[in-house]
């Protein structure tokens, strides 16, 4: 059925027989028959006893995920796998019957030693996660590392092991693993969240020194009159979807200027360089929830409960800029300035932002370890601004809007606005026929006049 002529690469060879009833059951039952001599076994390590990491910051990471153990062993818990075995029924009347077929009939000893290929490929898909936690971009990204991986390694698997598994008996395997990995990682993820939360909770309300961030003196950055966990909420609802937005746009500018050849103020290196930027002022909550004062200082218990993986979290090191760009945003842009000045306070909110030297400094400080030339970095803030001023302001129009506007507001009414201009159209209706009636007997009047004349 697979085709290994290229390293990593699995093509079908008789499709059509997968389509066919008849067929099926065949496979079926053959993977029917293999499942039934499998026994039951004691439970196993999920890695290799002398395993470690190869970063001591996922140390912590690892040992979550390491307390654990397989229930009834590595070869009970794949081969009785759904997505395992659908790849074995698949396997069936096929050149890869006879690889599956040993695997599910191995011996004592052949277990053994699938026991110990599991625990080989469960470390080296951590070592990929490493990678994907340590780097940034898609580059780096499991999913992606994990392809490379299947595509130049030659040996999967241990050869001094008397078992060896065919190639694509092994990239199956391994294609299995990795799924099973993920559910251990997010798993691994949570857990460590719900750890770090009572310490989490018992810091909210303490300020945050921020010497080690920025040399800036605090002047720039007074203390807000909120507290410090809905600062930290604000800054990734706002700040956070801010990049990623403007990651989104120079990414679809990047793409359409190497597609047609556009010759723009920034060439296609400056705007990938951008974009790398914009990368850097990001983390993955894998690497948030390893940094214990990023969970300390940035990350609310909210947001650890909320992230699927989609939450755009911003760097420690642009806190300090973020905070004292909503602090400032908060100033010039509420409720009460919508009622007295309307749209105009965007206006001025922005004038007022643009001649803030102290933004341009914070931020600056905040780059400094980036090489990318000011002017670029200049531009990148003044979008953030923009995009996080109008989000910012949006939130308190809704909130304007809610309180002088809406049905419930004080001084409004149950009744519909559509019912009060219903009534007044229908009076000017009845006002317009009054007039014509009138107009029609005046008329028929001044006609009887001149007949008796």
């Amino acid at each position: 059925m697979y085709d290994t002529d290229q390293i990593g690469e699995l093509t079908c060879v008789d499709p059509i027989q997968g389509l066919t009833k008849r067929r099926d059951k065949e496979r079926k039952a053959m993977v029917d028959s293999w499942l039934s001599n499998i026994q039951k076994s004691t439970d196993s390590n999920r890695f290799p006893v002398d395993f470690t990491p190869c970063h001591d910051e996922t140390m912590e990471f690892f040992e979550v995920m390491n307390k654990d153990v397989v229930r009834g062993g590595w070869f009970e818990y794949i081969t009785t796998n759904k997505l395992f075995e659908r790849f074995g029924r698949t396997s069936v009347l096929t050149s890869n019957q006879d690889a599956f077929e040993e695997l599910y009939k191995l011996n004592n000893e052949g277990r053994q030693q699938f026991e110990l290929i599991c625990q080989d490929m469960a470390g080296q898909l951590y070592h990929l996660q490493e990678s994907s936690i340590c780097g940034k971009g898609v580059s780096k990204s499991f999913h992606y590392q994990l392809l490379i991986h299947l595509q130049t390694t030659q040996e999967l698997t241990n050869q001094e092991y008397a078992y060896k598994p065919s190639r694509p008996c092994a990239v199956i395997l391994l294609h299995v693993m990795s799924s099973i990995f993920i559910e251990w990682m997010k798993e691994a993820i949570t857990e460590l969240s719900f750890a770090k939360r009572e310490t989490i909770h018992q810091s909210s309300n303490s300020s945050i020194s921020n010497a080690s961030n920025t040399s800036i003196s605090n002047d720039y950055c007074p203390l807000p009159a909120m507290d410090r966990q809905d600062e930290n909420r604000e800054v990734t609802d706002f700040f956070g979807w801010a990049i990623q937005s403007l990651r989104r746009v120079l990414s679809k500018e990047y793409s359409r200027m190497k597609e047609l050849q556009w010759d723009t103020k920034f060439t296609l290196e400056e705007e990938e360089e951008m974009i790398s930027f914009l990368d850097g002022m990001r983390i993955h909550h894998t690497e948030a929830i390893l940094d214990k004062q990023y969970l300390h200082e940035c990350y609310p218990a909210f947001h650890q409960l909320k992230n699927k993986g989609w939450l755009s979290l911003v760097s420690r090191a642009y806190f300090p800029f973020a905070r004292y760009l909503l602090h400032q945003i908060r100033l010039t842009v509420d409720v009460k300035e919508w009622s007295r000045r309307g749209n105009g306070v965007l206006e001025s909110a922005a004038k007022m932002l643009e001649g803030n030297t102290s933004l341009a400094v914070l931020f600056l400080d905040a780059a400094k370890s980036s090489d990318l030339k000011k002017e670029m970095k200049m531009k990148i803030m003044s979008a953030l601004i923009s995009k996080v001023l109008h989000a910012r302001a949006a939130a308190e129009h809704d909130k304007f809007k809610e309180e002088k506007t809406n049905r419930e507001a004080r001084g409004s009414t149950t009744s519909s606005f559509r019912g009060y201009l219903k009534v007044l159209s229908n009076r000017k209706v009845k006002e317009r026929k009054t007039k014509k009636q009138r107009t029609s007997t005046s008329m028929d009047e001044i006609g009887d006049k001149s007949q008796i004349t």
